[in-house]
């Protein structure tokens, strides 16, 4: 995190506009959008586990790991290798997904009144969430 942004993250009173400035310094910091992203798939780790009645022992077997592996892994999200979150939902009965795609606009989300909100296009929708390859494999 660069030091603007975790000087305007604790300052008290923030002016006007110093929230949109840290929240965009932010989304480009890697580190921060890796630590973003590592709390995501511990969510839904922790959310599938609960749905589905599962508890750290069992998943551990069903990956063929330790209890305090998974315990790291819920507690404090390391730094996961694409296996092993493939590993872990596929274990949930998940399909893992990782996809790259453009940032939201929230500065226009903020501006918009609800009178003027309307649905965006097919064609908004897929340069903003393009389809996945599952996806696309069932329009054949």
């Amino acid at each position: 995190m660069t030091k603007s942004a975790a000087n305007t993250l604790t300052s008290h009173e923030p002016k006007k506009g110093e929230l949109e400035e840290a929240l965009s310094t932010l989304s480009s910091d890697p580190e921060f959008v890796a630590e973003e992203l590592a709390l995501a798939i511990t969510e839904d780790i922790a959310n599938a586990m609960e749905v589905e009645g599962i508890s750290k022992a069992e998943l551990a077997k069903r990956i063929g790991s330790s209890r305090s592996y998974v315990s790291r892994i819920m507690d404090a999200p390391p730094n996961m290798t694409l296996r092993s979150i493939s590993k872990i939902g596929l274990a949930l009965g998940l399909t893992p997904e990782v996809r790259l795609r453009r940032p939201i606009r929230r500065v226009q989300i903020v501006k918009s009144s609800v009178n003027s909100v309307r649905p965006m296009s097919k064609e908004a929708r897929h340069e903003q969430y393009p389809p996945t390859a599952s996806q696309l494999s069932r329009a054949d």
